[in-house]
């Protein structure tokens, strides 16, 4: 018997497909390994410039820890020596304590190199060599610099960039590194986790990767939905949410899970994620268009779709995606399927890019 396929539902289904093309499972935002949070990854045995040995452990007296990945041979990097220098002359007396670590492998970056860089600079922070790169690995740093705030219990409580320009300190705008360690000394949670470091790329002979795949982070926080200590189940609740619709079908099957606290939680969760259709992540645009949407009638819903595929540079993609996936009307979804794969087709062909601009949907 011949098997009839339903056209909404494969046009649906390319639209879900064109939506997760090319994304790569990340752990954080930026981060393929480490999402904040996490627990840190120990080291040890890391030479510093006079070759004496050290370890993660060697620091547990510090109330917080920051750990740079840098290089020599980076001019961003160089670009924040002296604001890291006086980083920790400011936060030392607070109980911080800076460690720089080189995983370079470039000429530039060789021990010698490293403990000329640091006489010269008067550095007033350890600067290890992890000829192994094996450090950097564990932490996710792909770019120097990028640092990692670790807090009393040696959690990752920030990580990225140290603010927001590098190529002139007179016009930060957000010390990022700064704000999160005051908070986390007021013990506060920082403002920001996690922002996108900006640097030289890191030259691994072996590029790192998660230290456990997506769903596997996924399935392992939905059993701690159900953990015996209230703040696990409060901080895998937490970290589900932070991971957003990447958790959504394996959510939606703990629904029926035989734990009740699980099963409860998943529910709601999975009702946060059907109303919540933006992310911080999301540009002002988009948050203007759908701060209404949820209240709104169907035919103005169809309205925002259309002006959502407007947006220049495909700003409003993401959330079309989650309509595709999420949207209960099968017009609205069907409506934000057919925006996106517009919106695809656009990006791959550049004659039907502009055919697409025309009709008013911006190329992503």
């Amino acid at each position: 018997m011949a098997v009839r396929s339903n056209p909404s539902c494969c046009l649906l289904l390319a639209a879900w497909l064109a939506c997760c093309a090319g994304q790569p499972a990340l752990a954080g935002k930026f981060n393929r390994v480490l999402s904040a949070g996490d627990k840190a990854p120990d080291f040890s045995k890391l030479p510093d410039t006079e070759g004496r040995p050290h370890a993660l452990a060697d620091y547990e007296e510090a109330k917080l820890v920051v750990l740079v990945f840098t290089a020599n041979h980076c001019p961003v990097a160089q670009a924040y020596q002296r604001r890291l220098i006086r980083l920790q002359d400011d936060y030392r007396g607070r109980g911080v304590r800076l460690v720089a670590v080189s995983c370079s492998r470039e000429a530039a970056d060789r021990p010698a190199a490293m403990k000329e860089r640091a006489e010269q600079e008067r550095y007033n922070f350890p600067y290890l060599h992890d000829e192994s790169q094996q450090s950097g690995q564990a932490y996710g740093a792909l770019k120097t610099p990028t640092v990692f705030v670790l807090d009393e219990d040696r959690n990752v409580r920030y990580m990225g960039a140290i603010d927001d320009s590098w190529r002139d300190e007179s016009k930060v705008k957000r010390a990022h590194l700064r704000e999160a360690l005051d908070a986390l000394l007021e013990d506060k949670p920082p403002r920001t986790d996690e922002t996108r470091p900006e640097g030289c790329e890191i030259n691994y002979l072996e590029p790192p990767e998660a230290a456990e795949s997506s769903d596997a982070r996924i399935e392992r926080l939905i059993a701690e939905l159900g953990h015996e200590d209230y703040f696990v189940r409060e901080r895998a609740q937490h970290d589900l949410l932070a991971i957003g619709f990447e958790a959504f079908d394996l959510l939606t099957a703990a629904e029926e899970h035989d734990d009740l606290e699980i099963a409860t939680r998943a529910r709601y969760l999975v009702r946060r994620m059907r109303i919540e259709w933006i992310t911080e992540a999301d540009p002002p645009a988009v948050k203007a268009l759908m701060a209404d949407y949820e209240a709104a009638a169907e035919k103005d819903r169809l309205k925002i779709v259309e002006q959502l595929a407007a947006l220049p540079d495909g700003a409003g993609l993401n959330v079309l995606c989650r309509m595709v996936r999420f949207e209960k009307s099968p017009a609205l979804s069907k409506h934000a399927a057919l925006a996106v794969i517009n919106q695809k087709d656009a990006e791959s062909d550049p004659a039907r890019r502009e055919q697409a601009i025309e009709r008013g949907v911006g190329r992503r």
